[in-house]
């Protein structure tokens, strides 16, 4: 009898432990699915798209659609505008598609494909510890100074954005000393992403950083190409200070799924 009871315990806690295993699902998702997802020559099968913003951010300018239908044939568009999506927001709407009247096999699989492209951005506040030099003397001298890392990253589900430094914080202040940083956004996302204007590249703080050298970039691989901003120190540092960088990149990503539909004589 103890036997067949921690038998069943134990089968218990297994069963419980699979259950509660968390289903994690993030960004932006596209879901199609075909009712029926079989079907003969010449018949019809409905596609639903479902959108599904997953984000902790407001999604603009989404614009979804079914852009490859393989052997089948679109009955209209089969594509939707939403203005914007806030977090955990649901849309859908569906497409009718038919098969050819004749096919070359007894069956074949053919793949349909949708997209939904949107407008978002990556923000971050990036912090430049700046000290006097005669600060940075008296805790060289009584071993209290601490550099900080040269390097800092920022995501969301998207892209990811390196800030490197080219001195340790924190910088020492001499009037119209030039220190440099530069900055490398990457796709991290499971969506495309071709290109980032200059014009939604932001990265402010008043007298202290400039960037001429933004312009418009257009991804290789999964990389963005590396640019480089001028901080010039203000020489007014009396102890330590902290100033911030405020960046705001708008860009244009793109997330796809598809569907198989089997098609029969």
């Amino acid at each position: 009898m103890k036997l067949i009871l921690i038998l069943f315990l134990v089968v218990v806690f297994a069963v419980g432990c699979v259950n509660t295993a968390p289903i994690i699902t993030k960004g932006v998702l596209v879901k199609l699915d075909a009712n029926p997802q079989e079907i003969f020559t010449g018949a019809k099968t409905t596609l639903s798209i479902d959108i599904d913003n997953k984000d902790v951010k407001t999604i603009r300018d989404v614009n979804v659609d079914v852009f490859e239908t393989g052997l089948l044939r679109k009955s209209a568009q089969c594509s939707k505008s939403i203005a914007e999506m806030k977090p955990n927001a649901f849309d859908s709407f569906f497409c009718s598609l038919q098969a050819p009247g004749e096919i070359g096999a007894q069956k074949v699989a053919t793949t349909v494909f949708a997209r939904a492209g949107f407008t978002t951005s990556l923000t971050a506040t990036q912090l430049v510890k700046i000290i006097s030099q005669n600060e940075y003397d008296l805790r060289k001298k009584t071993g209290k100074f601490v550099t900080e890392p040269l390097s800092y990253a920022y995501r969301d589900n998207n892209l990811e954005l390196l800030v490197e430094f080219s001195d340790n914080l924190p910088l020492i202040d001499s009037a119209g000393k030039k220190s440099y940083v530069s900055f490398t956004i990457r796709n991290i996302g499971n969506g495309f992403i071709e290109k980032i204007s200059k014009g939604e590249i932001k990265i402010t703080s008043p007298g202290l950083i400039s960037c001429p050298d933004i312009r418009d970039m257009f991804i290789s691989g999964t990389q963005f190409p590396k640019f480089t901003c001028e901080l010039t120190l203000p020489g007014d540092i009396t102890f330590l200070s902290d100033r911030t960088i405020n960046i705001d990149i708008a860009y244009n990503y793109e997330v796809r799924n598809s569907i198989d539909v089997e098609i029969k004589r």
